[in-house]
């Protein structure tokens, strides 16, 4: 629902299909509730998911975009029933794993035997780390004023069965702490591998599927007229004597968007003002002998950016708290549409330039729902304890595991406890379920990539363990 809601922000006119599969009946009527609220269409089975099942929704689709499994230690046996009809039709896998390390490395195995390009791979933890993720981050679940929980320093010292096993996973962003184990992997028979999709990428890489050979024949549909702010803020090209100046010109360093960046017709210098602008371009420039990176955020039809220094990609003083956490610098500038916190060693780190893409937009508050990010809405209650008289929903204590969902509910109440009718949803936290976001929504900007070249081209989706 997450892919759906976000293609539909980025191409109201791209159509699409979406499978949820979830075999437990409360979060199958959660589903349906929500799928309401926001107008998606979809398919559900409120069934375990089959192989029979799978080939059946299989056949009707013409491609798949991604599949997002979490079907808790079935993974194994579909995989191994199903593998012929995904790598026939399914661009990316988005695998969560189950049952400890060696049945982690098994599913990597049968992966890579098969063709697959691993693009994430972070292992399922063994049974100590699992009890030690457990206290100190989810604080033993019912117990949210336990004394160890939020103890981070612990956390990264922690380790399981030997001295090597620790309990956080070391990502381009920082330490994560995992339970089950997760696998993103790409097939190379709908995916251009050379272009080297990864999650340390610090460039946007969303043009990578293998279209149809036509489709370069195809025209690309006109784009809809830039707007500007205000009638007299028309950017013109920068004059002759301004990019002559050795001391303040732009170049491009980086391009982050999909219409191309053009030096005096999509940005270009403001010398007397000291600053850069941009119409339909998103990027990295050095302006003024500065990096700067300029059109954030996505949305709206023009930017001015000031030609100073931004901040760094991972900021940590040498100060500590008395549990040995390292703080940013006080003072430090901070982007939430550039950057995000990890929690564990709280350091920021620069967004993947996936969430870059990610519109930053205004929603009314509603008592009942949260509203994510990509406009997606949910009822409060299905994420929140603390809206659900202290007891999780469903059959998992989703409350306590992942940081994004806890800040997000208490963000929430905060808002209604203060009067605030508008709300504008961070972009996620590290945690253990950012990477799997930015693969999620990866795959919805291909899918928009290739639907401007082949228009009545959809984005498929299907989520197995659709809570």
């Amino acid at each position: 629902s997450r892919a759906i809601a976000f293609g539909r922000t980025l191409a109201p006119s791209m159509d699409y299909s979406l499978l949820l599969v979830e075999v437990n009946r409360a979060n199958c009527n959660a589903l349906r509730d929500t799928m309401a609220k926001n107008a998606i269409r979809y398919t559900l089975e409120c069934s375990a998911a089959t192989a029979e099942s799978l080939r059946a929704w299989l056949d009707e689709q013409p491609h798949v975009d991604a599949m997002d499994w979490d079907i808790q230690g079935a993974e194994h046996q579909l995989l191994e029933h199903t593998s012929d009809v995904l790598e026939a039709k399914v661009a990316r896998l988005i695998m969560g794993t189950h049952g400890g390390p060696r049945a982690h490395a098994a599913m990597r195995n049968k992966l890579v035997a098969r063709g697959w390009r691993i693009v994430y791979d972070v292992a399922h933890q063994s049974r100590m780390c699992t009890a030690h993720v457990s206290r100190y981050l989810r604080g033993y679940y019912a117990q949210p004023d336990n004394p160890d929980r939020f103890n981070w320093t612990a956390l990264l010292r922690a380790r399981g069965e030997s001295a090597e096993d620790r309990c956080t996973r070391d990502t381009p962003r920082g330490p994560v702490a995992n339970w089950d184990g997760e696998l993103i992997a790409d097939n190379p028979r709908f995916v251009n591998v050379s272009i080297g999709f990864s999650m340390s990428d610090m460039t946007l890489k969303a043009h990578d599927l293998l279209l149809p050979s036509h489709a370069k024949h195809e025209r690309r549909r006109p784009s809809a007229a830039i707007v500007l702010p205000r009638s007299n803020a028309v950017h013109r090209a920068p004059t002759s004597a301004h990019m002559a100046s050795p001391n303040f010109r732009c170049e491009l360093v980086s391009q982050a968007s999909y219409a191309t960046c053009e030096l005096g017709r999509s940005f270009g210098c403001d010398p007397a003002s000291g600053s850069m602008w941009v119409t339909k371009c998103r990027g990295t420039f050095l302006c003024a002998s500065h990096t700067v990176r300029c059109g954030w955020p996505p949305g709206l039809p023009a930017h001015n950016c000031s030609c100073v220094s931004p901040v760094t990609a991972a900021v940590a003083a040498p100060e500590f708290l008395p549990n040995s956490t390292p703080l940013p610098p006080e003072g430090t500038p901070f982007d939430p549409m550039l950057h995000t916190l990890n929690l564990l060693d709280n350091t920021m780190y620069e967004h993947h330039p996936v969430m870059s893409q990610v519109p930053s937009l205004i929603f009314p508050v509603e008592r009942e729902y949260l509203v994510e990010w990509n406009g997606l809405r949910v009822r409060a209650r299905y994420d929140c304890d603390i809206f659900n008289g202290d007891r999780h929903f469903g059959n998992h204590f989703y409350f306590y595991e992942v940081p994004t969902r806890w800040y997000a509910c208490r963000q929430h109440d905060a808002a209604l406890r203060s009067g605030i009718g508008f709300t504008a949803p961070a972009l996620p936290m590290v945690d253990d379920e950012y990477h799997e976001q930015v693969a999620v929504y990866h795959a919805v900007l291909r899918a928009v990539a290739a639907h401007r070249v082949l228009p009545k081209r959809p984005l498929v989706f299907a989520e197995l363990g659709a809570r």
